[in-house]
């Protein structure tokens, strides 16, 4: 499960929620102490022009404190609304699509790739107005490339679509209705499932 707090109202409904959690992403700036003192197998800590750090207690993963992902720089900047939500997609996207076992077995390089995912589609949907302006201009194929573009530039190289649609079928059919319902015409969509449009 992701657990996104932007705050605390109800201490004991709060610690539930955090002893439930597989990946805990917060914001310095909302949740400065929260990274201290919780114990979700993997914490992601936002810092906004920062960046981001992460700390993993996953099996293959571990991390002895905080690792730093510096930003992505991109020329074209024109809002930040949404790019929160791109980033959690994109990392639960890589992560995420072969359920909590695979989970837990992720490797090091496996889980850089995915935050540097989440990172690179970030930046790019800050070249957009609103939190999802990108979905409705741009092609899957022309999306794909340029992320490709941004993370060949960067850190990381995009990760590999391994069996997408044996995936999905298997993780988020489950969970969506929506993607249950209109899974025969996914591959029709523009881009890629990360949200729903």
């Amino acid at each position: 499960m992701v657990f996104e707090p932007s705050g605390v109202s109800d201490e004991s409904l709060f610690k539930e929620m955090l002893a439930l959690t597989h990946v805990l992403k917060h914001s310095h700036e909302r949740l400065p102490e929260l990274g201290i003192s919780a114990d979700a197998p993997l914490i992601i800590e936002t810092m906004g022009r920062g960046g981001l750090r992460y700390r993993s207690r996953l099996a293959g993963a571990k991390s002895k404190s905080w690792v730093r992902c510096e930003p992505y720089q991109l020329n074209r900047f024109v809002d930040t609304g949404g790019a929160g939500d791109w980033c959690t997609a994109g990392i639960v996207h890589v992560l995420g699509r072969h359920g909590a076992k695979a989970f837990n077995q992720i490797g090091i390089s496996k889980l850089q790739s995915a935050i540097s995912f989440g990172q690179a589609i970030a930046a790019w949907n800050c070249g957009f107005l609103g939190a999802r302006g990108g979905m409705y201009s741009v092609s899957k194929d022309d999306f794909r490339r340029t992320i490709r573009q941004i993370m060949d530039e960067g850190r990381h190289l995009m990760p590999e679509e391994d069996e997408p649609q044996k995936a999905s079928g298997k993780v988020v059919t489950r969970v969506c209705s929506e993607c249950r319902e209109s899974a025969k015409t996914m591959s029709s969509k523009p881009l890629l499932r990360l949200m729903h449009g």
